[in-house]
């Protein structure tokens, strides 16, 4: 978004820093080109609207390159509306079969939809009201794969080296850093691209659920009108 509030030139050249031979589009990267916007366009509104299109950003989304790893996967819209979808209450079928039953809300084929799906529906068949902590996210949790350092098998989420770890997550979750790529190997393959990392991210959300009973009035199922009003 800094390069984009600086202006596109900077976007391009930061893109050409990791691809050499990138030729990027205003198109590919907001959407539009700038001269169609119907008002002039500020260092703040062009910024916003490089971020607000990152998802469907060619040399973001991986179709061309991963830049920010800003994509529309694991980002708060999509864990609000999956859990909210699933955690509708079913009067038939099995949890486990949710996912299936709620269209593009919850991806059948992802490792993590289909649980999260299934145990919003159990905790609702149970009788509990389920949200999100303050604030609500997703945090990044571990590597999975087989790591190599030089040769050597090592533990990549052991961040007891401290500053010296390859792999480091800070600000609770929501930053990680891997360091040293070049001495590392994932799963016997040198890392050339970041989508070889991104596919092995594990990322967490915390969820909350308590009994209706003990919700304010307006936050029960049946008072939506009233929550609303308020």
């Amino acid at each position: 978004m800094a390069y984009a509030s600086e202006g596109v030139e900077e976007v391009v050249m930061a893109i050409r820093s990791v691809y050499p031979d990138a030729d990027p589009t205003e198109e590919e990267l907001f959407g539009l080109s700038l001269s169609d916007f119907p008002f002039p366009v500020s260092p703040d509104i062009r910024g916003r609207q490089f971020r607000a299109h990152l998802p469907d950003n060619p040399w973001n989304n991986g179709e061309k390159g991963i830049l920010c790893l800003t994509q529309q996967f694991n980002t708060r819209a999509a864990l609000f509306n999956l859990v909210s979808t699933c955690s509708i209450h079913r009067d038939s079928g099995h949890p486990d079969d949710t996912c299936g039953a709620v269209g593009g809300a919850c991806g059948a084929g992802r490792a993590s939809d289909p649980v999260v799906c299934s145990l919003s529906q159990q905790a609702r068949r149970g009788g509990l009201a389920v949200s999100f902590p303050d604030p609500p996210g997703i945090a990044i949790s571990k590597l999975e794969g087989v790591w190599k350092m030089d040769g050597n098998p090592i533990d990549i989420n052991d961040d007891s080296d401290g500053t010296n770890a390859p792999w480091q997550i800070s600000r609770g979750g929501r930053r990680a850093s891997l360091r040293d790529v070049g001495r590392l190997l994932l799963d016997n393959e040198p890392i050339s691209t970041g989508s070889q990392v991104a596919r092995v991210l594990e990322v967490v959300a915390d969820v909350v659920a308590a009994q209706e009973k003990h919700l304010p009035v307006w936050a029960r199922t049946g008072s939506e009108e009233m929550g609303l009003r308020s």
